[in-house]
């Protein structure tokens, strides 16, 4: 007695032009299935050099970033905020940056989406929680007081020991809880249940803020 509603995403290819053998079209009918998805699900997309192009270009940027991951070559910048009153800096926002030696200046909206696709966006969220941490503590002993904020992908708020993870990182850090605050995306807040409350709250205990981003 339940009315289903159902859609597909399709991905189209043909023989001979989009491959000459059976293996070749369907992976390539598999990639503009990826693509429609990728568009907003629920429509068809025939395949073309371009998606090729791009998902060649994503695979190298994966096998680049777990390679920058595990050397620690990404660099986190900081972004001011300056009370408007007084023209000082009241605080700074985190920023993740990525230059790479074959593919030059990556900007986030291509490598972070590639990053939550392949599980590497859990350690890179660590990476930027733990520099973040470690830089301003540096920068508030020379006599700044200067608070940051750093962005949580909704990927580690589903993880079960993000809260753990996350307060180990912050204790071990020696930072003055009260100049951290975590910005969580609207996105991260539609499935608003007692399991991300258990996430948050004892962070937010501790004296962390929490903001919604975007």
């Amino acid at each position: 007695n339940l009315s289903l509603s159902v859609t597909v995403s399709v991905g189209v290819a043909c023989w001979p032009e989009h491959g000459k053998t059976a293996e070749a079209v369907l992976r390539n009918a598999n990639m503009a299935m990826y693509e429609a998805k990728a568009e907003g699900r629920a429509q068809s997309v025939t395949y073309n050099d371009k998606i090729r192009e791009r998902m060649t270009e994503r695979e190298q940027i994966r096998h680049r970033l777990e390679g920058a991951l595990t050397n620690r070559s990404l660099a986190v910048h900081y972004q001011p905020k300056v009370d408007l009153a007084t023209g000082k800096i009241a605080g700074s926002e985190a920023l993740l940056r990525w230059t790479d030696d074959e593919l030059g200046s990556v900007p986030p909206y291509k490598f972070i989406p590639v990053a939550e696709e392949s599980g590497m966006i859990g350690p890179i969220g660590e990476f930027v929680l733990e520099t973040a941490l470690r830089d301003m503590k540096a920068i508030n002993n020379r006599g700044a007081d200067v608070s940051v904020a750093v962005n949580v992908a909704p990927v580690q708020l589903q993880s079960p020991d993000f809260c753990d993870r996350t307060l180990g990182i912050i204790r071990d850090s020696g930072f003055a809880t009260d100049r951290l605050e975590l910005e969580v995306t609207e996105s991260s807040l539609v499935d608003y249940s007692q399991t991300l409350l258990d996430q948050i709250m004892p962070i937010k205990k501790e004296g962390v803020k929490f903001a919604i981003d975007d």
